[in-house]
């Protein structure tokens, strides 16, 4: 099974080697590209994703599904990125049901 993106990001900043704030770009096999960075701050994850269909997949509905799955996560898009999503480590949902459902939503 391999890491997402999203994991080694918080599996760096919760053990303590990321000095400053992250920023990786990873391309998946497909051809997707993430950018995984701490723009703010330690506990705030930023990812953002290119895909080269996006628009595409926009004309097919994959915007309300983004929205739906990801809502109260999703900001502007980084610039050159189709979709952005952030997460606040510090302010995951108090319910452990909740708080996994995210994780695991953004790839963790």
């Amino acid at each position: 099974m391999r890491a997402s993106p999203l994991s080694c990001a918080h599996h760096q900043l919760t053990a303590g080697r990321a000095g400053g704030n992250i920023d990786q770009v990873v391309s998946d096999f497909d051809g997707v590209t993430f950018h995984i960075s701490t723009p703010e701050s330690k506990s705030k994850i930023l990812v953002s994703l290119r895909i080269k269909c996006y628009q595409e997949l926009v004309q097919y509905g994959a915007q309300s599904v983004l929205e739906r799955e990801y809502g109260q996560y999703i900001v502007a898009p980084e610039s050159g990125y189709d979709f952005s999503v952030q997460v606040d480590l510090d302010n995951l949902p108090e319910d452990q049901g909740a708080s996994t459902a995210c994780m695991a939503s953004t790839g963790y």
